[in-house]
């Protein structure tokens, strides 16, 4: 199955479920709560066989569930999310954004929790972030080339305001 898949079936659970993933967004899978593993398992195991990227496939579950499945039809790409904000919150978001792309995803958490900040915020302005892309880049977080931390740089530069699909 393709990636998307699995966040969809993540907006079809219920509202508990929800919930629960998005009580532990910012955490690291190893430090969530059982309620949190067992609800995230039942899905990954319905998409995936590899074990290697759960932790990826973990953090964009949660972030996901921070909106209502009706919000994420609204969704732009997370380096998007500046382009619709007024002047004062857009230059917060580009300096959390400019701090979030010298950081490593690592074992300490600390990518997780800048990640989920600015979630928050871009969710606090009424933008929904696009998880299913998200969850691409943050496969590919870590490579030598730092392709994903260019890309959102281009796309944090880029003058065009990003508008969510079925706004006109």
């Amino acid at each position: 199955m393709v990636e998307g898949s699995f966040l969809n079936y993540i907006a079809g659970t219920d509202k508990g479920e929800q919930a629960v993933l998005r009580r532990n967004a910012g955490t690291m899978l190893e430090y969530a709560d059982t309620k949190a593993y067992i609800t995230f398992y039942h899905f990954y195991q319905l998409t995936s066989t590899s074990l290697e990227k759960e932790e990826q496939y973990f953090c964009a579950a949660c972030l996901q569930c921070l909106w209502k499945p009706e919000e994420l039809e609204k969704a732009i790409p997370i380096a998007a999310a500046g382009k619709n904000m007024e002047e004062n919150s857009k230059k917060t978001f580009e300096k959390r954004m400019a701090d979030l792309l010298d950081v490593q995803w690592d074992k300490d958490g600390y990518f997780i929790s800048k990640l989920y900040r600015l979630c928050r915020l871009i969710k606090s302005k009424g933008l929904v972030v696009d998880c299913e892309v998200l969850l691409q880049d943050l496969q590919y977080w870590n490579c030598d080339d730092h392709r994903i931390q260019r890309k959102w740089a281009h796309i944090l530069m880029n003058n065009e305001n990003i508008k969510p699909e079925g706004d006109k």
